[in-house]
């Protein structure tokens, strides 16, 4: 008889494998996806990945682990929409998502009005 932790294991390699089929992935999107779906990481939009890549933001491995900490903590507190604010980048997070939806640099948020959230999360 199989465990539960092992059978859910196979279900998450099952559909991980599914989503690299249906996109047409190569390895490494196999493995990506499968990381996402082993670590339920935080997904990025793609107006978020292009904020990032704009802004020359850079996210360490510890800052997407304290992210990924802010959103259960946030989702753990009932928050839709939350700013994470971290060391010098402020990130907008769809919390039910589990979705960057964007980012600034903590300088340019001077000046600025952030509307449409619930909750703030600061690292």
């Amino acid at each position: 008889m199989e465990s539960i932790k092992q059978v859910g294991y196979k279900q998450i390699v099952e559909k991980a494998a599914q989503a690299s089929r249906s996109q047409a992935m190569g390895p490494e999107g196999f493995a990506q996806t499968l990381e996402t779906k082993l670590n339920h990481e935080v997904k990025f939009s793609k107006h978020a990945l292009d904020r990032i890549n704009s802004r020359g933001i850079q996210l360490s491995n510890s800052e997407l682990q304290g992210l990924r900490q802010a959103v259960g903590k946030a989702s753990d507190k009932g928050l839709k929409e939350s700013l994470v604010m971290l060391k010098d980048t402020a990130l907008i997070v769809s919390i039910r998502n589990k979705t960057v939806i964007t980012a600034l640099k903590k300088e340019s948020l001077k000046d600025r009005i952030i509307t449409n959230v619930d909750g703030v999360v600061i690292l």
